[in-house]
């Protein structure tokens, strides 16, 4: 799995983080020298993450969402309903839908 979801303390902001989308070079190699020089390993979420969330509503057609997923460089998707997490979806769950309805 690639990616996490995330809430803020007062459980109200999602933050959706794909590794291989959204963590860039220069932050990584940031966090790696720090940890190197505090003998620490890691760092804190926030220093990865990707603050710019893309979600998908829950009621969105699944061709619509097959169309998106071709245009975007994302595996995974936040499905809110409401402005509430309800769940994730990724490509291979709208491939999976698509060969059912087919």
């Amino acid at each position: 799995m690639t990616s996490f979801i995330v809430r803020d303390a007062a459980n109200k902001e999602v933050v959706y983080f794909d590794f291989a989308v959204s963590c860039s070079l220069r932050k990584t190699m940031r966090t790696v020298m720090m940890a190197a020089y505090h003998n620490e390993r890691g760092g804190p979420v926030a220093d990865f993450m990707n603050a710019d969330v893309k979600s998908v509503d829950a009621n969105m057609g699944i061709v619509d969402l097959a169309g998106l997923f071709l245009e975007s460089g994302f595996r995974r998707y936040p499905v809110l309903k409401d402005n509430r997490l309800v769940g994730q979806i990724s490509r291979r769950d709208v491939l999976r839908a698509l060969v059912e309805m087919s």
